[in-house]
């Protein structure tokens, strides 16, 4: 078995190019691919598309998850480093 010590700066990038592109598939494939639709929920997707929706229209990720029958539980709290202020120092404005 070869060790990372026997391998050259080539290869290590292989297999740590191997590795990384292995964890964004496992990351980023989708867990219900393949799996059906109950009944009800395929109902309601379908109604969904069919409610009409002005130009423009938006509404509040909350309002439409109360809608939809859905819990939602986004705070200020979950995003604390999105929603702070620039620093000065930082250069951002």
């Amino acid at each position: 078995m070869q060790t990372v010590k026997d391998l050259s700066v080539e290869e290590l990038r292989a297999v740590i190019g191997e590795v990384v592109e292995e964890k964004l598939r496992e990351i980023l494939s989708d867990p219900d691919a393949g799996l059906t639709l109950r009944p009800e929920i395929r109902e309601r997707l379908r109604r969904d598309l069919q409610e009409p929706q002005e130009e423009g229209q938006n509404i509040p990720a909350a309002e439409l998850a109360r809608r939809r029958g859905l819990d939602w539980y986004l705070s200020v709290s979950h995003f604390p480093k999105l929603l702070r202020k620039p620093s000065r120092s930082s250069g951002i404005e």
